[in-house]
């Protein structure tokens, strides 16, 4: 039964008998209802024709009597015999007890009269075939017996019989037709026909003849429905055929088309419901094919864009596959970057406004997770087939396992006369798709869209791996240059120690020359303080105020021997103050400025301007120059560490630094603009920085029991601790404008004039062989607290290995950080 021909055909047949063998049935029951029907007519009609002639007999009777019983009143002569019908059986007339009259036509007649003439009533039943007529005139009573036998003649089977009384008035005055059942168990019809005389006739019929009848048709008719079932068959069969022969034909083409290469080609179909099974499957094959088509080159695409890595490769790479595989649609992808800073013109009749507008909308988080149907918004109005949607990235918060990183689905918009696929992850966008929208259908766009996805796709797995080579490069720098800091801040720290010595002591040319020097120092000291901090994931800020103003006419100067035959300006019509690094905001400065006459080679007259201003809150410096302007691929990764256009020469740290400068003071560094005419770049700082001064921990003062830490001429001692000798030296020369300076090379004589003798502070260096800052500090805590308090730990690298509760500074020591601990 597995064939769809064999269920057919039998359904057909069993439908075809159950249909006869109902018409069968129904017959049946109508001819025995018919012949049941006559059957009951008949005794109907039978009872009452009795009756009427049993009435009729009985009035004539009565007729009779009444002429003989006159005639017998007044004693005269009657011929009886001529006077009393056939039916009447015998007579008798009697005044009291004398018998005036008697005549009967045998004996038994005349034996039955006299037993019955006496009864009650004017008629009566004498047994089963008579009754009794009596008649009372002038005294005379007269009785007539009268033949009933022929009225209850009947065929075989039949009964006819009289009732009188009792069992007559249960009929009433209607003629009644019942069923009965025998005591041999067969049904027979009754049929009571009532008289005024008083005496019913019932007729009883047997059904048994009529249900024979009956059966006898059945018997005829399924004679002649036997040869109906031939021509069933046969139609079953015939439509069978006709309605498997076109599935079976669609379902060999589906086989054909499933196993070959070739499209699938439909049979002729008949125009029925069938027909459209057909089409719809055809129409379903072919949108499953140009999905299967799509997917295909999707997962082509995606092995061919996940080798590229760079963005732009990526952006190129989807427009010549759209290009490739939807050319109708005229397909333009634009960068992010390039957007924004405008180095893309209107694309499309597409406005630079309107695509600046789209990569800069916000991409809402509820975004991840929404599956979005409504195509029919970004189609144009003449479409109207409906797509089998495509599944390739989880699109319901349920179906995203949350251990996993994916992008949001991309957002579909309608620009004009173009439709615009845009490729945001969350707060990062990366471009723009723009395509004809009258060339497209939604197959079409969920195949750009696809594509689309796989694109966004291979841009974040291509900025994840870019983020992780260059945190590894960060922490690789990171962890050289701590590890090198020690040795190279013990050698600045004397050197600014004793430029700073001298720079005091010197006048004229000696003392600016001195003054560069310390300057040089302290800028190499940066920069290796900056690098150390890599391995730790910032840098710490030394917070002053900052005049932008001067800081930049003093930055030019700096950068002088750069500038070369490039006209450096600055344009600061207001003094603009802020909170911040100095040292980190010239840093800034430098790098930008630098850059800027980088950017300004080959033009006639190269110029670089400094714009210090303040706007809506913040503190502005824009740096612009005259150079050629920034190309699209470059604009994208400009502030990535280690990205470097200068080959060899750059290090591909310094806008890297510098935007992590302006984040520490909760600005932002940003290419305001970029073109052929030249670019801009701007520091943006908050006026009202919120940064604060770094607060040290304030010692208890002097109290009675605590050992005054003043030599014996007022001035404040202190000690110096420091394996390095060159060290010691110079900062016992460095440090004596603030007081009586002791020093020693050797850790564990350091600890003796710590505890032994009252020190204001204690400088100690934290990596010497015989004894650590660190445990020189706490054996001092056993012999004596209040000295130990005064301890400071100097180091060159990292600060983590050294105890919570003891203040430690780094090397090379600034004079305000002096002051500053002097006075704590």
């Amino acid at each position: 039964m597995r064939s769809m021909f064999a269920r057919v055909a039998v359904a057909l047949l069993v439908a075809g008998v159950a249909a006869l063998a109902l018409g069968v049935a129904s017959t049946v029951h109508i001819v025995r209802d018919d012949k049941e029907a006559a059957l009951i007519d008949a005794a109907v009609r039978r009872a009452e024709g009795a009756r009427d002639l049993l009435d009729h007999r009985l009035a004539l009777a009565q007729t009779e009597l009444a002429v003989i019983a006159t005639a017998a009143a007044a004693d005269r002569i009657v011929d009886v015999q001529s006077l009393l019908s056939s039916e009447t059986l015998a007579i008798r007339c009697s005044r009291g007890d004398e018998e005036l009259l008697q005549a009967s036509a045998t004996g038994a007649a005349a034996v039955a009269l006299e037993r019955a003439s006496a009864g009650p009533g004017r008629v009566a039943l004498a047994g089963k075939d008579a009754a009794v007529v009596r008649v009372r005139i002038g005294g005379v009573d007269a009785a007539a017996l009268v033949d009933l036998a022929s009225l209850m003649a009947h065929p075989p089977g039949w009964s006819v019989h009289g009732v009188f009384g009792r069992e007559a008035s249960l009929a009433g005055d209607a003629t009644v037709a019942t069923r009965t059942r025998s005591e041999d168990g067969s049904e027979r019809v009754g049929v009571v026909a009532p008289s005024a005389t008083g005496i019913s006739l019932v007729v009883t019929a047997p059904l048994g003849p009529a249900r024979s009848a009956a059966f006898a048709v059945l018997r005829r008719v399924l004679v002649w429905s036997s040869l109906v079932i031939l021509p069933i068959v046969a139609l079953a069969w015939f439509l069978s055929r006709a309605l498997t022969t076109p599935v079976m034909s669609l379902a060999r083409a589906v086989r054909q088309a499933e196993t070959g290469d070739e499209p699938l080609r439909l049979p002729p179909l008949p125009g029925d419901e069938i027909g459209d099974l057909g089409h719809a499957i055809d129409l379903m094959s072919c949108r499953l094919r140009d999905n299967a088509h799509a997917l295909r080159e999707a997962v082509a695409f995606a092995r061919r864009v996940n080798r590229l890595k760079d963005g732009d490769s990526i952006l190129r790479m989807l427009e010549r596959a759209l290009t490739q595989a939807l050319p109708a649609g005229r397909w333009k992808v634009l960068s992010a970057p390039a957007v924004r800073a405008g180095a893309v013109p209107a694309a499309h009749g597409v406005s630079s406004e309107d695509l600046k507008r789209l990569v800069n909308a916000e991409v809402r988080e509820d975004s991840w997770g929404r599956e979005r149907s409504d195509l029919a918004n970004v189609l144009p109005q003449r479409t109207t087939r409906v797509l089998v949607p495509l599944a390739v990235l989880p699109t319901r918060e349920e179906d995203t396992d949350p251990t996993l990183s994916l992008p949001p689905p991309t957002r579909l918009e309608v620009v004009g006369e173009h439709l615009a696929i845009v490729l945001s992850d969350l707060d990062t966008p990366y471009g723009v798709v723009l395509g004809w929208r009258a060339a497209l259908d939604e197959q079409a766009i969920r195949h750009a869209e696809l594509l689309g996805r796989t694109a966004l796709a291979a841009l974040r797995n291509s900025d994840l791996v870019r983020a992780a080579v260059t945190n590894e490069k960060l922490l690789a720098v990171g962890r050289l240059a701590a590890g090198v800091a020690h040795e190279m801040n013990n050698p600045l720290a004397f050197i600014l120690a004793n430029l700073r010595t001298l720079e005091e002591e010197l006048r004229g040319d000696h003392r600016e020359a001195v003054a560069d020097a310390r300057q040089g120092a302290e800028r190499l000291e940066r920069i290796v303080r900056d690098l150390s901090s890599l391995s730790r994931g910032g840098s710490t800020l030394v917070i002053e105020e900052v005049n932008l103003a001067e800081l930049a006419r003093a930055t030019v100067k700096i950068a002088a021997g750069k500038l070369g035959g490039v006209s450096a300006l600055v344009d600061a019509t207001d003094e603009v103050v802020v909170r911040g690094d100095r040292g980190r905001l010239e840093q800034v400065l430098l790098n930008l400025i630098g850059n800027a006459v980088d950017a300004t080679r080959g033009r006639a007259t190269p110029k670089v301007r400094i714009h210090v201003r303040r706007g809506d809150g913040l503190a502005l410096v824009e740096v612009e120059d005259n150079g050629r302007g920034i190309p699209a691929d470059v604009l994208e990764r400009l502030f990535a560490p280690f990205f470097t256009t200068k080959g060899s020469e750059g290090t591909g740290l310094g806008l890297y630094l510098s935007r992590s400068f302006a984040h520490a003071h909760g600005g932002e560094l940003a290419v305001a603009a970029t073109g052929p005419e030249g670019t801009t770049l701007r520091l943006a700082i908050p006026e009202e920085s919120a940064l604060g001064e770094p607060r040290l921990r304030t010692e208890q003062a002097p109290t009675e029991g605590t050992r005054s830490t003043a030599g014996g001429n007022g001035r404040r001692r202190i000690l110096v601790i420091d394996d390095e000798p060159a060290l010691v030296r110079a900062m016992k020369r460095w440090l004596a404008k603030w007081g009586d300076v002791q020093g020693t090379s050797d850790a564990r004589e350091g600890l003796e004039l710590a505890a032994t003798e009252p020190f204001s502070l204690v400088l100690c260096d934290q990596n010497m062989p015989d004894m650590t800052g660190t445990e020189l500090f706490e054996a001092l805590c056993e012999r004596d607290p209040s000295a130990a308090r005064r301890v400071v730990i100097m180091t060159g690298a990292d600060e983590s290995s050294t105890p919570a509760d003891v203040r430690v500074i780094q090397k090379p020591l600034r004079p305000a950080v002096i002051e500053e601990l002097l006075d704590a």
